[in-house]
């Protein structure tokens, strides 16, 4: 239709700009469109031109993709220059049959790496056009129609499959294609300190979009080994080893995190180990915290917290093998704060998660006790000869229950449970360590006043506990060895 279909400004050079037509026309102008030349390729037919692309390392060389689809042509009609327009090479030969590129993008850190938006998916190339391969990972077979690199994550426009990114290019800049000799961390690109929540869980609609994982992206290539072991580990800028993600051979599933259509988890507890290139999403956060087993804690977040902005390691280790990144968090966008508060923020999340594992251990000990009462219970079921002890298991065991009371709620199995039974002290400490756990490190008064309110109540029933085993326990134990009863009882012998 002799329209201009796309204009491209050099991003070097005032004044220089190339358009392009729907009719296969390049024109050129380098005095601001004072004078235009003509730079079609010799012998280029009538093609409708996508998409022109300037290279951001050298203002000679320009790429563009046109097609030829609407003649019923299915061929690819790609083309590159490195002198203006004055001579032309066509790439993109070794597409596969059928398939023409509609989007060329040269990466704008790596000299001659270029994306190529298809017909029917995406090609990559690592020598300027010499030659492309298929990179289609999780994307559908879809005509991408647009490309753009923004915080070196590069969007995908597609006809009529949405939006898709693939988020930091840093694995495939820094390898150029090629697999390394061992074992190898890739440096990933600097983050802020952002996250969100999963939608609403009672929220079904289907109409959604997805958000990428909470965290910063750590890839790394191993090779294929049977019998090394992984280890991820996360070091704060004191070099203390403050998350270890173990690795895995088997299939890694996030899980769901509710929300909108029950979405995908964003996280996994353990990386992969595949033979290749594998992702492990680290979510700013710490080694998490001491679990209670089969019960509900109203607040309860076991992750760690996240972590200040700043400078961290994250250390690969694939048998002896080992390989290390800096990882570098910034400020969340608009938020200008003294790093003081950062580190009171810290401390302060840091005391809380101290006092939950404190109790959480505290509660595992006293219910491994109240089991081994139940079973010294039933071996005294018979004895009516040691009544005095049966009546010492029974009121020890309901001394050590009063105590869980106050500390848990352990009749809670579920979130409705949590309307019929009080919580108790350690999910305040989960919902103290939770609100502060924010974009924000500004501590409101009041937080540090509950934190103190709570550990004079939790001094309290330490010293509670700590009399129960030093004296009860103790008494207890002298009473059960004064009748020498066995630790595992023995089974009577049947005769045949």
């Amino acid at each position: 239709y002799n329209t201009i279909y796309y204009i491209a400004e050099s991003p070097h050079e005032e004044g220089v700009i190339y358009t392009a037509s729907d009719c296969g026309l390049v024109w050129l102008t380098r005095d601001g469109g004072a004078t235009w030349n003509n730079v079609t390729p010799r012998g280029l037919p009538e093609t409708m031109i996508h998409a022109l692309e300037i290279s951001p390392h050298d203002p000679g060389t320009v790429y563009f993709a046109s097609t030829r689809y609407k003649l019923n042509d299915l061929d690819n009609y790609s083309y590159k220059s490195t002198d203006y327009g004055k001579s032309w090479t066509q790439i993109g030969q070794d597409v596969q049959a059928d398939d023409f590129f509609r989007v060329i993008r040269e990466d704008p850190v790596i000299p001659g790496l270029l994306y190529a938006g298809a017909e029917r998916g995406f090609y990559i190339s690592f020598n300027g056009g010499k030659d492309f391969q298929r990179l289609q990972l999780n994307l559908p077979v879809v005509p991408i129609t647009d490309l753009v690199i923004r915080d070196n994550s590069l969007a995908a426009a597609t006809a009529g499959r949405s939006f898709w990114i693939l988020d930091d290019l840093s694995a495939i800049q820094q390898s150029r294609g090629k697999a390394p000799a061992s074992a190898t961390l890739y440096q990933p690109k600097a983050h802020h300190r952002l996250f969100g929540q999963p939608g609403f869980f009672l929220i079904t609609e289907h109409a959604f979009g997805e958000n990428p994982p909470e965290g910063v992206a750590l890839d790394y290539y191993l090779a294929s080994d049977d019998t090394m072991t992984m280890q991820i580990e996360i070091l704060d800028m004191d070099g203390h080893v403050i998350r270890t993600i173990e690795g895995s051979r088997e299939a890694i599933s996030p899980g769901l995190q509710g929300g909108r259509g029950n979405l995908p988890g964003t996280h996994t507890e353990k990386a992969s180990m595949q033979p290749g290139v594998n992702r492990f999403v680290w979510d700013f956060r710490t080694d998490g915290l001491i679990r209670i087993p089969e019960t509900f804690v109203l607040n309860a977040d076991y992750r760690g917290h996240r972590v200040a902005p700043g400078t961290y390691t994250a250390r690969l280790k694939y048998g002896d093998v080992i390989s290390e990144a800096q990882i570098v968090i910034h400020d969340p966008p608009d938020l200008e704060v003294p790093a003081e508060l950062w580190t009171q923020q810290q401390q302060l999340m840091t005391a809380i998660e101290g006092r939950i594992n404190e109790i959480h251990r505290l509660i595992n000990a006293t219910m491994d006790m109240r089991d081994r009462l139940e079973e010294v219970s039933a071996l005294l079921a018979d004895r009516n000869d040691l009544s005095e002890l049966s009546e010492m298991t029974a009121a020890l065991d309901q001394r050590l229950a009063d105590w869980q009371s106050v500390v848990i709620e352990l009749r809670q199995k579920g979130f409705q449970d949590a309307l019929n039974w009080p919580a108790g002290m350690n999910s305040e400490y989960f919902m103290l360590r939770g609100n502060l756990d924010t974009y924000d490190p500004r501590i409101p008064a009041g937080y540090l006043e509950r934190f103190a309110d709570l550990n004079t109540q939790w001094v309290t029933h330490r010293a509670h506990l700590d009399d129960i085993i030093e004296r009860e326990v103790a008494e207890f134990n002298a009473k059960f060895r004064e009748h020498d009863l066995p630790v595992i009882p023995a089974i009577k012998r049947i005769d045949p």
